[in-house]
């Protein structure tokens, strides 16, 4: 017998064999598994909460996407005695429209104010508190968004739009 006609028999039947190994442990990986529920969590089971989309971060008061990373390269932060205040750059595969969304849901929850929105290639939010301002501008890239958190202390209590002579 050469060994041509070894593998000629042995062929069919090696397939077959693979073939019934594959469908039988392969549709094991398709049985669902569901997270457990309160009604069928114990103490042994507990229920784990689910992980924060978001983060503070350098601002105690300015909400974040985990997914943008910090690029400190291009950042600085500056605290003293009840301020911080600077620059945070980010970046990350988000997209442009979601992280506006995502803003002016946000910081509102942690006393913002909008105060002026402008949508273009690239995104500026204008956001004021009692004491500080903060500017939020998104430029999407081409593998990249980029979005740089300004925030400042307000001038001795200047109002928007006031000037001194």
């Amino acid at each position: 017998m050469t060994v041509k006609s070894i593998v000629a028999k042995c062929f069919p039947v090696m397939t077959i064999v693979l073939v019934t190994m594959l469908l039988t442990t392969g549709c094991s990986a398709l049985k669902s598994k569901k997270a457990p529920t309160s009604s069928t969590a114990s103490p042994a089971n507990p229920v784990a909460a689910p992980q924060s989309k978001s983060v503070y971060l350098d601002f105690g008061d300015v909400l974040l996407p985990k997914r943008l990373k910090v690029d400190r390269k291009h950042s600085f932060i500056f605290s003293t005695s009840g301020i911080t205040a600077g620059l945070l750059s980010m970046k990350g595969r988000v997209e442009v429209n979601s992280l506006i969304t995502f803003f002016q849901n946000k910081m509102p929850v942690d006393g913002w104010q909008l105060i002026s929105a402008i949508k273009a290639s690239r995104s500026m939010l204008l956001f004021k508190k009692q004491s500080r301002w903060c500017v939020i501008s998104i430029t999407e890239g081409n593998m990249s968004t980029r979005t740089e958190i300004w925030v400042a202390p307000t001038l001795g209590g200047a109002q928007l739009g006031s000037q001194k002579p």
